[in-house]
């Protein structure tokens, strides 16, 4: 790797308090993950191979899971290649849809037509894990800003 050989290295793509708190994870082997803080400890944590923080934000997602963000951690899950949040979510959003309003998670639950037209047809669909870099090479290294989905989960998260 060339960053082992360079004087100094620049990491973008990450705000000064995501890396202290990484950095004192190092340390302490401790991390509070929240609703405010697991999208970009996840993204980070994923960039530095910090694999116990990484599951550690999957879990939290995971116990997140509500009818109104399943699709949006799915999406959040799929573009990080969480595999295991990614099924969990899916087959989460496949239960909302198999029983309707009348799942005990959504009774108390106001959903139009179309809110739960979109769950059926998320969860009807196959579950496909593609290889993250693959997807990248072919959007010329691009792909979706993570602040496209960022916004739409956080908005999501209960």
């Amino acid at each position: 790797m060339t960053e082992s050989k360079a004087p100094c290295v620049e990491i973008r793509d990450m705000d000064g308090q995501t890396l202290r708190k990484l950095v004192d994870y190092i340390y302490t082997a401790e991390i509070e993950v929240s609703e405010d803080s697991v999208q970009v400890l996840l993204a980070a944590a994923g960039l530095l191979q910090l694999m116990d923080v990484r599951q550690a934000c999957c879990e939290f997602l995971q116990s997140q899971l509500h009818p109104t963000n399943c699709l949006g951690i799915r999406a959040f899950a799929d573009l990080h290649t969480c595999t295991d949040l990614l099924r969990q979510a899916h087959a989460y959003a496949g239960q909302c849809a198999d029983h309707g309003p009348s799942a005990p998670s959504l009774r108390g639950e106001s959903w139009t037509a179309g809110q739960l037209s979109n769950v059926r047809a998320c969860a009807c669909a196959p579950l496909l894990v593609l290889n993250r870099a693959a997807f990248l090479r072919g959007h010329a290294g691009g792909g979706v800003p993570g602040s496209f989905l960022a916004a739409g989960v956080q908005s999501y998260l209960q």
